[in-house]
């Protein structure tokens, strides 16, 4: 090239110049039109919708140091952007050395000391992220038996419900404007000086002169093509992506199953966040009715589970590849929530959602048959139902889930010895206490496990007319459903909330109506007893001699309720007829049927729509 000065017309009415202008220009146009295309009409839509998902532009922080692959870990970007960092401004610093500072005239140093400073920023994000990553990877390792014992199943998992990732700060959106800005000036810078400039060199240098010219226009551009491979920053979204949106996606989604709003939160991060809003603000997730059942005769093969989800008025079938236990276990729930097999040589026990972990220790000491089993914070409670004429009929054992090992407590109440078992027993247990109440004539007793400390006892048959009761937990609430009359002419099932420190203020808050009583007698004129599964606001009650009709009792307001019949799909399944039947409730959200996915041992499939009444 000439040695020119800009003064003269000739150094700008060349065609190098008219191409270097219409290379900028070109990026310019195309700068706009995706702009206007990509990120004008998505704002505005979005300020007129008004919901909470993240706008188009909302950046988070964990993008700045995640990768883009959940099997690649993010110390592997520290890394490279650690090696990126150290080689530009070894490159750099060996380029001021031999030329001086007065290469920064030219706009080349500029953009390349802008790359150098991103991947210093990039490395110190990196390094924040990578000590989040491994805090949060320690938490989860930790065994969860003890946090998701003090929460039970009594709360719903509530991470499960939002998308609770830190929204960037300054530091992060300088970092991305950094990323953004350095890409496309290094491509300009590189490809002008490779396409244009290059070729026309009147004398090309050679030795360290070379490899810094080779090095100071490739470089750069590499380890950034990389670092863009490699990092989960979002620089532009899909046009499919704004197809549907805000309100629209989420009243779509709310009427979706849970079950397949599982793969829809995957499609991408704003269907992600609409996936979470419609579950947050439209159609909240409700607990399940889980139906495990299994043949009572040889061989004891699996009937199967049914799940029943109110939200979405369903219901799912789960297959299971590898059941954890032998079908010919007695298979038995307590407290909604816990699920137990009792044998003489271990104690199995599993209180997750969906029971997909189960957890086996040592039996108690004393051997027992029809034994009360509650779940009372991290603690195993184990009373009564004892076999043998030498064991105390109302010996008490706890099993410490934290401390791996069993107590003897305090016996039960003697005046309970003619009912210690769980045929005459309603228990219904907090993460503090736990109530045991006499079904017939509605004695009731509390105990403290941290004191072991028996009180009571508590007189629940505020009503004479009630010959059967359950109790159970709402909202941390004691609560008693009552069958007044006789079993062979039941009136009226009633449902009461019990205050005060002797429980003597008895609150009548549900009345049964009376064609829903008609078909919990099924095809039988009496009605002996009921099962209950209580779930925070939802109750489901059902004949244990005819289980074909399921009652549910919501509510959904405050001082609002409303009753429904539903048919169980368990014994409504032609194919398998389930001859024993245990019911469990359970809060399930996207994160617990996330890991019932992932582990590769369970499969949903959608069995019918339930039929509501």
């Amino acid at each position: 090239m000439t040695a020119e000065t800009t003064a003269t017309s000739s150094y700008w009415l060349n065609w190098r110049f008219f191409v270097c202008g219409a290379f900028i220009l070109f990026y310019l146009v195309v700068a706009t039109i995706l702009i206007s295309k990509f990120e004008g009409r998505k704002r505005s839509n979005h300020r007129g919708t008004g919901n909470q998902t993240a706008s188009p532009g909302e950046v988070y922080k964990e993008e700045a140091w995640n990768t883009s692959l959940k099997s690649i870990h993010p110390a592997w970007l520290l890394g490279f952007r650690m090696l990126a960092f150290i080689t530009l401004l070894t490159l750099l610093v060996l380029n001021v050395a031999i030329d001086g500072f007065s290469i920064f005239f030219f706009y080349t140093q500029w953009t390349f000391t802008l790359v150098t400073t991103y991947f210093m920023l990039g490395c110190v994000i990196s390094i924040y992220g990578c000590q989040k990553h491994w805090a949060q990877a320690r938490c989860d390792t930790v065994d969860r038996v003890s946090s998701d014992t003090e929460q039970g199943a009594h709360e719903s998992n509530e991470s499960d419900l939002s998308d609770d990732r830190e929204i960037a700060d300054r530091w992060i959106y300088a970092f991305q404007i950094m990323y953004q800005a350095s890409a496309g000036a290094s491509m300009l810078t590189d490809l002008v000086f490779w396409m244009i400039l290059f070729p026309f060199l009147n004398s090309i240098p050679y030795g360290v002169d070379l490899m810094l010219i080779i090095c100071m226009h490739s470089v750069n551009a590499a380890f950034l093509l990389c670092d863009s491979i490699l990092n989960c920053m979002i620089t532009m979204k899909n046009e499919e992506e704004a197809e549907i949106r805000g309100d629209v996606l989420e009243s779509i989604l709310c009427h979706v199953p849970l079950i397949n709003l599982l793969p829809a939160s995957h499609v991408s991060k704003s269907w992600n966040h609409a996936v979470f809003s419609s579950l947050r603000h439209f159609n909240h997730p409700k607990p399940w009715l889980i139906v495990h059942s299994r043949n009572s005769r040889p061989p004891y093969s699996a009937a199967g589970t049914v799940a029943y989800d109110p939200r979405s008025n369903i219901w799912v079938r789960l297959h299971t590849r590898n059941p954890p236990l032998d079908y010919a276990s007695v298979l038995r729930s307590s407290n909604s929530t816990l699920l137990y097999v009792l044998s003489l040589s271990k104690l199995s026990f599993s209180f997750d959602p969906l029971h997909l972990t189960w957890h086996h220790v040592d039996p108690p000491l004393v051997w027992r048959t029809d034994p009360i089993v509650a779940m009372v914070g991290s603690r195993i409670f184990i009373a009564g139902g004892t076999c043998d004429f030498e064991d105390d009929p109302l010996s008490v054992e706890i099993y410490d889930v934290d401390a791996r090992r069993w107590y003897t407590c305090e016996s039960m109440p003697a005046i309970l010895r003619g009912s210690a078992s769980s045929t005459w027993l309603s228990v219904a247990a907090s993460s503090k206490t736990l109530f045991v109440m006499d079904k017939s004539s509605g004695s009731t007793y509390s105990f403290d496990p941290t004191s072991r400390i028996w009180s009571g006892p508590f007189n629940l048959h505020h009503d004479q007319n009630i010959f059967f009761s359950a109790i159970g937990l709402s909202r941390d609430k004691l609560t008693m459903v009552g069958l007044l009359g006789n079993s062979e002419n039941v009136r009226e099932i009633k449902m009461w909330e019990l205050k005060g420190e002797s429980f003597d203020v008895c609150k009548e808050i549900a009345v049964m109506p009376k064609d829903m009583v008609e078909k919990l007698k099924g095809e039988h004129a009496s009605l002996n007893s009921i099962n209950i599964c209580w779930m925070a606001d939802f109750l489901y009650i059902y004949n244990p001699q005819e289980p074909e009709e399921l009652v549910m009792w919501e509510i959904f307001g405050e001082g609002l309720c409303r009753w429904r019949s539903l048919k169980n799909a368990a014994v409504n399944d032609r194919s398998r007829v389930a001859e024993k039947m245990v019911l469990t409730c359970a809060d399930v959200g996207l994160g617990d049927l996330g890991k019932a996915v992932g582990s590769e041992n369970v499969r949903f499939s959608i069995l019918s729509d339930g039929i509501l009444q």
